[in-house]
C-alpha cells in the first residue's frame, strides 16, 4: 500500500509577492555579497524562511524545465537561483581573498592553497580533518605522496605529530588563535 500523498506546500500571498517585486533579488544578492545567508537574506526582506526553501527548490527544478515549458513563475524562480548562486560564489571569493591577503599561512595551509587543495572543493575544516586526508593520501599511495612535497619532507608519521600537536579544543581556531599557533 502506498503513503498517502503529502498535500503540497502553499507559500504565503505575501512571500509570493515579495518574490515578484523587483526590489527583492536586488536586495537578497546585496545582503548575500556581504557575508549572509541567502535565507536569512530573504527574511529581512520578509519572506518566510519555509516560503524561501520552497522557492529555492522550486526554482531548481525550473531551472531543468526547457524554456517553452516555464512558466512566468518559473523564470522568476530559475533567477532566484542563478543570481544567489552567483551571489554566494562572490562572497565566497570575497573572503578567500580576503584571508590570502590577511592570513597567507591559513589559504596555505586549510585553503585551495595546501598540498592537494585544487582536488578539493573546500577548505579543510580541522586539523584532523587535514590529517585524515593526507592519511588517506599517503595510505594509497604512499612513494607519490611523499615524492610530491606534500609531507613537507617529513615521514606521514611525523606530519601526524605536528598535526595532533596543533588540534586544540576548538574544531577550527578562530584567526587571532591560529595565529599564535602559527608562532608557537
Amino acid at each position: 500500500m502506498c503513503p498517502p500523498e503529502s498535500p503540497a506546500y502553499v507559500p504565503s500571498p505575501k512571500s509570493l509577492k515579495l518574490l515578484r517585486s523587483k526590489s527583492f533579488l536586488p536586495n537578497i544578492c546585496k545582503e548575500i555579497e556581504a557575508g549572509a545567508s541567502p535565507h536569512v537574506a530573504a527574511q529581512v526582506q520578509g519572506m518566510k524562511e519555509d516560503d524561501y526553501w520552497h522557492f529555492w527548490y522550486e526554482g531548481k527544478a525550473a531551472s531543468r524545465k526547457k524554456e517553452q515549458d516555464q512558466t512566468d513563475l518559473d523564470e522568476i524562480l530559475a533567477k532566484l537561483v542563478d543570481e544567489v548562486t552567483l551571489f554566494l560564489a562572490k562572497a565566497r571569493m570575497k573572503a578567500e581573498q580576503s584571508v590570502f591577503s590577511k592570513h597567507p599561512h591559513l589559504y596555505l595551509t586549510r585553503g585551495p592553497g595546501r598540498p592537494g587543495g585544487g582536488e578539493c572543493r573546500h577548505w579543510a575544516q580541522s586539523p584532523q580533518e587535514e590529517l585524515e586526508r593526507q592519511k588517506k593520501n599517503f595510505e594509497s599511495h604512499p612513494l607519490r605522496y611523499l615524492s610530491s612535497g606534500a609531507a613537507g619532507g617529513n615521514s606521514y608519521y611525523a606530519q601526524k605529530a605536528a598535526m595532533e600537536k596543533r588540534v586544540g579544543e576548538m574544531p577550527f581556531p578562530c584567526a587571532q588563535c591560529e595565529a599564535a599557533l602559527m608562532d608557537e
